[in-house]
């Protein structure tokens, strides 16, 4: 198996993972909003509640008014409270998952890094081996070589005492 395509099938299910992380980390970001809209009208309307509860008090044929209202501000003080919750929980979430997000980009760029360095080590390491290959045939040859010089030389020194002696 080509060592380049390990490292490609990693990168790939990193880079997946940092997708899925953001897009989290994104709807995370969203609600936040969402929540912090709430968390703001549900203050102005425990405010509202507040001030009208005040009036209510201070007018002796409103006694029924005002325990509507404090009803009211307990379910809205109690509102309140949730949505801060919820928007904790959200930022805690959103950090977590911006921070994995994060993580995961470092981890890529890592082996991004390092799959290129394999690349360039394999690609040297070839030219290398091939370049060497054609010196050790070539090397391999040079007694083949040597052989037929001495061959040629025997033929050319026979040939000379038939000559001579003929």
């Amino acid at each position: 198996m080509d060592p380049l395509q390990t490292y490609d099938r990693l990168i790939n299910e990193l880079e997946r993972q940092g997708t899925t992380f953001r897009q989290g980390a994104a709807t995370l970001l969203s609600l936040r909003t969402e929540l912090r809209e709430a968390l703001d009208t549900a203050r102005a309307q425990s405010a509202d509640v507040e001030g009208r509860l005040g009036l209510a008090r201070g007018r002796p044929d409103a006694r029924a008014v005002a325990g509507a209202l404090e009803g009211d501000l307990r379910d809205l003080k109690h509102r309140v409270a949730e949505l801060d919750q919820q928007l904790a929980r959200a930022d805690a979430d959103a950090a977590l998952l911006l921070e994995g997000a994060r993580a995961i980009q470092e981890d890529l760029k890592r082996l991004q890094a390092e799959r290129d360095h394999a690349r360039h080590t394999l690609t040297v390491d070839h030219t290398v081996s091939t370049t060497l290959r054609a010196r050790v045939e070539r090397l391999e040859a040079s007694p083949m070589l040597e052989a037929a010089r001495d061959e040629v030389t025997r033929a050319h020194a026979l040939a000379e005492i038939y000559r001579g002696g003929g």
